[in-house]
């Protein structure tokens, strides 16, 4: 006689959870074929859809905040609503190597478990895009606007300078997908040895030193100059803030701009910029005078007081050996403010490239291009992007503060993979769990503590930058195409 195991699910006394975040798990049908959870449950995953794991920097609320705002929670009722068309967005930031439909499965397995999994449905490739068309790109900007901030506190550790928060500008490239009109939105770079393979767009960050938030950005046409887009980011500049960065934003005007907003500025400059001492420092620093054309400096108008610091490398094996390097400053005083210490703080700049590498390397997966084929989805993808990694850094912060480590001591591809983990685990635990599993995955992301760097440098180059095949032209992209199938192109030779 053959064994038979019966299962049976018992309904805890009490009214039953309502909460989207604690999604049961389904196991079994109705009649009508309509998957059932535990508790009898009818909806489809399309209203209980939420992405938990990284509630806490993204909530939903907020989501739900900025859809009312901007009109786009739409009237019809539909699988891919405008919330879940938003996390849908994030999930193809999460999942970049994943195609559409395959990370909306990721995004709505834990809604999706038991024997009625098979039975729910999947919207088409092109009912996922005409939803990011009707979604569109502003209820990603004001999610963005509304959930971004700086997240260092004062016990995070290399935060803060004297009271002043770091933080440091600077821009990049992104390479779109290869169509006409992104190629008319964004433009193609060409140089000595033609055009670039890929239309590019161009982004400029203002990002939080120690923790790599990106705390806003820009994006534009690869034709636009960082120093000409760099002005519209002075918005999010406040009072108590230490600007750092590259030689390539020095200009006057730029130099005002950021103290009218209160922040303080350490930048690098060219050498051979003409400044008059007009006072010496005891450190060997001195105090000039900024103009903003020769003219006026001929004249000794309109010039505002810096602070110049000037130094030079003596290690053979370091870039820059022997070679004059200078620094402007609006921070005067030597006495609060050493010269020693300002050279040092300037080179924290270079956390804004280790950010812009977690985003375009390791959360993108290296992929040469972004995956929308069209303006308005590459921006509201790399939004998505932005969202993705601000809340990844906020995880990141907020781990390292459990632990009392410098933030940049956490792995963030680590911290990547493990969220990318746990949206499945938020979805399928009960609501009471939720605190502790968030706890948990705080200490799982803290299992990987990167060592302390050591004293290195590496030569700015490539690996491999020729190639054996012909550059593709104009000519390439409309190749003649087969008249016939292989089998009857086939022509024996007797």
């Amino acid at each position: 006689m053959s064994s038979c195991f019966y299962i049976y699910f018992i309904k805890p006394a009490g009214k039953p959870r309502i909460s989207a975040g604690a999604m049961e798990k389904e196991a079994y049908v109705n009649a009508d074929n309509v998957p059932l959870n535990l508790w009898g449950e009818t909806r489809p995953w399309s209203q209980r859809l939420l992405m938990e794991a990284i509630n806490g920097a993204i909530p939903a609320s907020a989501i739900q905040q900025v859809l009312e705002k901007t009109q786009a929670t739409g009237q019809r009722d539909r699988y891919l609503t405008g919330q879940v068309t938003v996390l849908m967005v994030l999930a193809i930031c999460l999942w970049p190597t994943v195609c559409m439909r395959d990370c909306l499965r990721n995004l709505i397995e834990g809604c999706c478990q038991g024997l009625g999994r098979r039975l729910q449905q999947i919207p088409v490739k092109s009912a996922i895009t005409a939803a990011r068309n009707r979604l569109g790109i502003r209820p990603l900007r004001e999610l963005f606007r509304l959930v971004v901030h700086p997240l260092a506190t004062n016990a995070t550790q290399g935060a803060f300078y004297k009271g002043l928060r770091l933080v440091s500008f600077d821009g990049s490239v992104l390479n779109v997908p290869d169509t006409p009109a992104n190629e008319r939105a964004f433009g193609r770079p060409g140089s000595s040895r033609g055009r670039a393979a890929f239309p590019q767009l161009r982004l400029v960050w203002f990002m939080e030193v120690a923790t790599r938030a990106t705390l806003d950005f820009i994006a534009v046409p690869s034709r636009r100059a960082e120093a000409t887009v760099i002005p519209r980011l002075f918005r999010s500049l406040k009072e108590g803030m230490l600007v750092l960065w590259d030689r390539g934003f020095h200009s006057y005007k730029l130099y005002t701009s950021v103290m009218h907003t209160g922040a303080h500025l350490l930048a690098r400059v060219q050498a051979r910029l003409i400044f008059n001492p007009v006072k010496r420092l005891p450190d060997g620093s001195f105090l000039a005078k900024l103009y903003p054309s020769p003219s006026d400096r001929r004249r000794n108008q309109r010039g505002i007081i810096v602070r110049i610091i000037e130094y030079t490398i003596n290690d053979t094996n370091r870039p820059g050996y022997r070679q004059k390097h200078r620094l402007i400053t609006t921070l005067l005083d030597a006495d609060l403010y050493p010269v020693l210490e300002l050279i040092c703080l300037y080179h924290e700049r270079w956390e804004i490239e280790i950010g812009l590498d977690e985003i375009k390397v390791h959360q993108n997966e290296n992929k040469p291009t972004l995956r929308s084929k069209t303006p308005r989805g590459v921006i509201q993808e790399v939004h998505g992007l932005m969202l993705l990694h601000f809340a990844l850094c906020y995880m990141r912060h907020e781990a390292a503060l459990t632990i009392n480590v410098d933030p940049d001591r956490i792995s963030f591809v680590h911290t990547l993979r493990v969220v990318r983990r746990a949206v499945t685990s938020f979805q399928i635990a009960p609501t009471c769990t939720l605190p502790a599993l968030y706890k948990q995955m705080l200490g799982e992301i803290t299992q990987e503590i990167l060592p302390i760097r050591r004293t290195r440098c590496y030569p700015r180059v490539v690996k491999r930058k020729m190639s054996k095949f012909h550059v593709k032209g104009e000519r390439h992209k409309h190749w003649p195409q087969p008249c016939k199938p292989f089998a009857q192109a086939i022509e024996v030779l007797k």
